[in-house]
């Protein structure tokens, strides 16, 4: 079975959720908290707590942070990185509350910006006592469109991203329409780093569909596990049975 992981949703998949989900059902490989913002004087992410936790379940619990600015998200990676087994730079949320702080989706429309901040939080990682914890970036197929999309990719592999998630709709989509996975399968063929595929996965079919058609490395399941909370069970049986 691919490797699987519980998307960050913000107001979906919080700590209570998450917890509940790990301790009573589990079968995810790893999840990530919501984008932990900055609070823009320097200091821990605002959300941290004194750092994720896996809550006691085992599984896996990265940190994802979401900002425009290179220096304060090098400060928040070097801060988290001896508190997360792996820091995820959001560069999917389509909110506007987000958007128009130039963060999340918004900088999927300059792809220097993702490579500034991404390495910045490769350098800060490896200016903490944990400098081998792995940075990757989740983002969308673009802003408006798609005419940035391999830059955006390119830009994140080539400042040292481990991973790259990809959802594939553009911000203007939000979650309408479907999923392009053609992108995905591009992304793949593209990169010399894994890439999780994610988007439109709701059942254990959908899942198979997605590795088959894309060949992207892991799976990464969002709503789908909100609606069925047995869906990790199902899929990773699905391998074995």
């Amino acid at each position: 079975c691919p490797m699987l992981f519980l998307a960050p949703m913000e107001n979906l998949a919080d700590r209570p959720f998450r917890r509940a989900l790990a301790s009573t059902v589990g079968g995810f490989d790893e999840a990530c908290t919501a984008a932990l913002a900055l609070d823009g004087r320097g200091g821990a992410p605002v959300g941290s707590s004194g750092g994720p936790a896996g809550g006691g379940s085992g599984i896996p619990l990265g940190a994802q942070v979401m900002g425009s600015s290179p220096e304060l998200m090098g400060l928040a990676a070097q801060y988290l990185a001896e508190r997360a087994p792996r820091i995820d730079l959001n560069c999917g949320c389509p909110a506007n509350t987000v958007t128009g702080n130039g963060a999340g989706s918004s900088l999927l429309r300059t792809p220097q910006r993702i490579h500034d901040i991404v390495s910045a939080m490769v350098a800060g990682v490896r200016a903490s006592a944990a400098p081998h914890t792995p940075v990757s970036v989740k983002l969308r197929a673009g802003f408006d469109d798609t005419s940035l999309f391999e830059d955006n990719l390119l830009a994140a592999q080539e400042a040292g991203a481990s991973f790259i998630t990809l959802h594939p709709r553009t911000k203007r989509q939000c979650y309408d329409g479907a999923a392009d996975w053609s992108l995905t399968a591009r992304a793949v063929q593209l990169l010399r780093v894994p890439v999780i595929g994610n988007g439109d996965v709701v059942c254990v079919e959908r899942a198979h569909a997605l590795l088959r058609q894309t060949g992207c490395h892991g799976v990464m399941v969002g709503r789908g596990a909100v609606q069925d909370p047995l869906l990790f069970h199902r899929i990773r049986h699905s391998f074995v049975a």
